[in-house]
């Protein structure tokens, strides 16, 4: 009697689910678009800029939108995976709001 190994098909559920994401300091989208492309579901997104956030807006309607991530982090839904961009507005304007007076801000994680 010979046996034959026949693997389990999965639901249809489980075969239709895409993997998430949550993107922090997410920029216009950029891996987010990598990893839309690559199969995921882009959940949510935090961005500080107001610019950046209408363009994620637009490229990904799908996706709930933050502002902060000092204050969103109890809002945020759990995903499959955590992205992030370089939170780089220090280090770009530091110069600048040193000659203007101003103080540069610095966030920790």
């Amino acid at each position: 009697m010979d046996a034959q190994f026949t693997p389990s098909q999965p639901t249809p559920s489980q075969s239709q689910r895409k993997p998430t994401v949550g993107s922090l300091f997410a920029g216009i989208g950029g891996f987010d678009l990598g990893f839309e492309q690559a199969g995921f579901a882009t959940r949510w997104q935090v961005e500080i800029n107001d610019i950046c956030r209408a363009v994620l807006a637009d490229r990904f309607p799908h996706a709930q939108q933050f502002i902060d991530v000092r204050t969103c982090l109890p809002e945020l839904s759990p995903v499959d995976v955590i992205i992030g961009g370089f939170p780089c507005q220090d280090g770009f304007h530091c110069r600048q709001a040193a000659r203007a007076g101003r103080q540069a801000h610095r966030l920790v994680l």
